[in-house]
């Protein structure tokens, strides 16, 4: 009787260790799910930024080369800014640097 008892308690326990290493598995395999979505989402939040920046950039660009003077010849800034530095710029009489 003593070991049939003991049998039956080994038998639910090896159930209860089934049962919980499936659940285990089931939760792992969530979790590698959440993982690989928020390595898409880190990934696409980079690729945003980045889009980000390079738009940042360009108004930034287009501003410097706002033309604040329209139809003459003295326009400002001149069209070859991006090619030189505002030193050089200065330098050969293309930017005031007062103004």
């Amino acid at each position: 009787m003593h070991i049939e008892n003991k049998q039956k308690e080994d038998e639910r326990y090896l159930k209860l260790i089934d049962e919980l290493q499936d659940q285990n598995a089931i939760l792992n395999e969530r979790l590698d799910k959440k993982d690989e979505r928020i390595i898409e989402l880190e990934d696409r939040c980079a690729e945003l930024r980045n889009k980000l920046d390079e738009a940042n950039t360009n108004l930034a660009k287009a501003t410097l080369l706002k033309c604040t003077r329209l139809s003459c010849d003295r326009r400002k800034p001149p069209l070859g800014y991006t090619e030189l530095s505002p030193e050089e710029m200065i330098a050969e009489g293309l930017m005031n640097n007062q103004e």
